[in-house]
């Protein structure tokens, strides 16, 4: 049966990003949502090679609207059948400064 699973990236003062969880592991149907901490900070999300599921990019404002069945709850990403580990970068703005990391977080879609 699917899963619905968060990610939650955040960064401090210096610049360092920390994602929970930094490998997520997934299962094919499965959907993704992506949010901040604290909340409701402006971010975007960016698959490097290739996505998991149907979109590359994915942004605060993106709709949860993958998935969305009684069997999972809606997403921003709904995993696809290919099954792969995929990396992403991000890039979040405090309000005052825009930070990005190249690529630390990840996505892996197995059985």
């Amino acid at each position: 049966m699917p899963t619905h699973h968060d990610v939650t990236i955040s960064v401090d003062k210096n610049g360092h990003f920390t994602y929970k969880p930094t490998d997520l592991r997934a299962s094919p149907q499965d959907t993704v949502s992506f949010q901040t901490e604290p909340a409701d900070l402006a971010f975007e999300v960016m698959f490097k090679h290739r996505s998991p599921g149907d979109r590359t990019h994915i942004r605060q404002d993106t709709r949860e609207d993958q998935g969305g069945s009684d069997e999972v709850a809606p997403g921003h990403l709904k995993c696809g059948n290919d099954l792969g580990h995929y990396r992403y970068g991000a890039a979040i703005f405090d309000g005052d400064h825009v930070f990005i990391d190249s690529g630390c977080g990840s996505i892996g879609v197995g059985n």
